[in-house]
């Protein structure tokens, strides 16, 4: 299950100050201007069943145990686990202290994720717009293309416009 803890500044907090101080975290490594990945600094190189996922991209073979990214008014930390997500409720509340407020949770389940992608995109396939509508569109931008038409030069009608053409009898 997935957990996303939302940690919303107290007042007069800015993203800066939440980034100085958790770029001197020694579990977070920045992968981004406002991004951090939580890594288990404890078990780096070792492998244990049944540790969960773990990945080596130069972080010294860490198991990575979530990730925090700044947006707006918030900090926002992604965890695997209900116990990762009291782990880490604790160490941000512990390493920010009053910069931030108690966090919001939201859990989702893997058949929770997967319907989301189902129904993002279901909805990226179908059109926003009505089919007559559309249609309304496309012959409004035809006539404005057309009537356009009849009031640019053209050089086969010796630089007149078809309008200033049909006027004379030659023109015609």
């Amino acid at each position: 299950m997935l957990h996303d803890l939302r940690f919303p500044f107290a007042s007069g907090v800015t993203q800066n100050q939440i980034s100085q101080t958790l770029s001197h975290a020694a579990d977070l490594v920045a992968t981004g201007p406002k991004d951090w990945t939580w890594l288990d600094l404890d078990n780096a190189g070792g492998s244990r069943r049944g540790a969960g996922l773990t990945r080596d991209n130069s972080m010294s073979g860490a198991s990575v145990l979530g990730s925090l990214n700044l947006k707006g008014r918030a900090l926002t930390l992604s965890v695997s686990s209900a116990a990762r997500a009291e782990r880490s409720e604790a160490l941000i509340l512990e390493m920010l202290g009053d910069l931030v407020k108690p966090p919001l949770t939201a859990i989702q389940t893997g058949e929770q994720m997967m319907s989301d992608d189902n129904r993002d995109s279901e909805s990226m396939a179908e059109d926003d717009i009505p089919p007559a509508l559309a249609r309304q569109i496309a012959h409004e931008h035809l006539d404005h293309l057309y009537r356009d038409t009849l009031d640019q030069p053209m050089p086969a009608l010796e630089g007149k416009t078809p309008r200033k053409a049909v006027r004379s009898a030659k023109g015609k």
